[in-house]
């Protein structure tokens, strides 16, 4: 859903999903500061769930004589369809990939990162891992030396 008219000053994403949430469940509020546009992503919980919301607006806007109100200024709603839809998704998948290009994965998305591993360990335990194993090399070279005078 678009929504034009916003008022510029004093107003963030934040606030933009606190008043539609009394709509309908906000899912994501695109929005950069200083503008006065805004799209709205809705859960989708049922099948156009965007124009239902727009419904529920307009409900709640015939009790204010047929306007509604941001922050004591005038918006206009409108659900996006057909090319205006295509062009947002074709915008947003662009910026997605600019950015998700230029970063790392964030950290809590690097999978299988700590399963099967061993914890970290102190200087102590190393100390006496590096003497059991060349105490067990040592073995395996006397073994070694006896199967060579077997033979």
């Amino acid at each position: 859903m678009r929504v034009a008219g916003l008022p510029i000053e004093n107003i963030d994403f934040n606030v933009i999903k606190e008043f539609f949430m009394q709509y309908g469940i906000v899912a994501y509020a695109d929005y950069t500061d200083g503008t006065s546009d805004a799209c709205i992503r809705f859960e989708p919980d049922e099948e156009n769930i965007a124009i239902k919301v727009l419904e529920k607006i307009n409900e709640t806007a015939k009790k204010s004589n047929g306007k509604v109100i941001f922050n004591g200024t005038e918006i206009e709603c409108k659900v996006l369809e057909g090319e205006e839809e295509k062009k947002y998704w074709n915008d947003y998948k662009i910026a997605y990939e600019a950015c998700k290009r230029g970063t790392k994965r964030p950290y809590f998305q690097r999978g299988n990162r700590f399963k099967n591993k061993r914890p970290r360990i102190d200087e102590t335990y190393r100390l006496k891992r590096k003497e059991e194993n060349c105490r067990l090399k040592e073995l395996r070279l006397k073994k070694k030396k006896l199967r060579n005078k077997k033979n």
